[in-house]
């Protein structure tokens, strides 16, 4: 008997500069469909695994719900810079960027903790790309988050070597952070790789790892 192989819609427009931090995001959070929408309700770009119709349908919906919730005296809304929400068959997330563009992000049912370092990563590259200001509440964070391809230990899980500049280079460990420094089953190393250059490792859940303050563009994955 064959397996059913779940194929990827065929897209209805062409990938934009967005696509790469869009598809980076929906990988790293495991997420259906990610989708870049303006103020007006309109995608600008997506990507995931949905049809494109309903990806584009729901951008829509969340982004009339962000417009009617920023008239809202109630909420103190010039602090919310995330809003994440559980329904019954999927679950969303709704990233607040500047000049009314939001990200919107379609999760599987009870799978709605979003990872903070992924989207950092993808804020800090769409307003990047879009010529947007980094909204204050990103700033605040004062922090930058790199999706890196990690070899590691299969035993430990501790990091042996990273790829940078198009190759691995091997890394020693300087220290650990401890479990109250880090999110649940998450590990963190202070390491120097083999070019001479300090960064953090952080292991995320499904063997995700971040580089704290990285810039080189080959270790993107």
């Amino acid at each position: 008997m064959r397996s059913k192989q779940k194929r990827t819609p065929a897209r209805d427009q062409s990938p934009s500069g967005f696509n790469p931090a869009l598809e980076r995001l929906c990988k790293s959070v495991a997420g259906l469909s990610a989708a870049l929408v303006d103020p007006e309700g309109e995608t600008v770009d997506y990507a995931g695994c949905l049809d494109p119709f309903e990806i584009k349908v729901a951008a829509a919906e969340w982004s009339l719900i962000v417009r009617t919730l920023g008239g809202s005296r109630v909420l103190d809304w010039e602090n919310t810079s995330e809003m994440c929400f559980r329904g019954k068959h999927r679950s969303f997330a709704v990233v607040l960027l500047s000049q009314g563009y939001a990200l919107v992000v379609e999760m599987p049912t009870y799978s709605l903790c979003l990872s903070r370092r992924a989207v950092i990563q993808a804020v800090h590259e769409i307003t990047t790309e879009a010529g947007l200001d980094l909204p204050e509440t990103w700033k605040a964070m004062r922090e930058r988050w790199t999706h890196v391809a990690v070899m590691a230990d299969r035993r430990l899980r501790r990091p042996e070597a990273i790829w940078r500049a198009q190759e691995w280079q091997s890394v020693s460990i300087l220290g650990r952070y401890r479990r109250d420094q880090l999110g649940r089953a998450e590990s963190g190393y202070r390491v120097r790789i083999a070019d001479g250059k300090e960064t953090t490792l952080v292991r995320e859940p499904l063997n995700h790892w971040y580089a704290e303050e990285w810039s080189d563009s080959d270790a993107q994955i």
